[in-house]
């Protein structure tokens, strides 16, 4: 897993991890990170970016944006 910041968000790259990882990952960058910060988390498991990922987010009330790039998703949040 990397993690940069790139302009003011803070990137992290989860590719070639498998189910559950990048979702544990994004609740440790949402706990890491500071109240309005901006988190791209980037991963290639269809699993975590459609379903465990967001749900990661959800129930920490959490608005986020999916995108799908040609073989990953990038998964952009701010902390509230």
């Amino acid at each position: 897993m990397s993690q940069e910041s790139s302009g003011g968000v803070r990137v992290v790259d989860t590719r070639g991890m498998v189910c559950p990882y990048p979702s544990l990952e994004a609740a440790r960058a949402l706990k890491q990170a500071s109240r309005g910060d901006v988190v791209q988390l980037i991963t290639d498991s269809e699993e975590s970016a459609r379903t465990s990922i967001p749900q990661v987010l959800e129930r920490n009330g959490v608005e986020f944006k999916l995108e799908q790039k040609q073989d990953y998703w990038v998964i952009t949040f701010r902390k509230p």
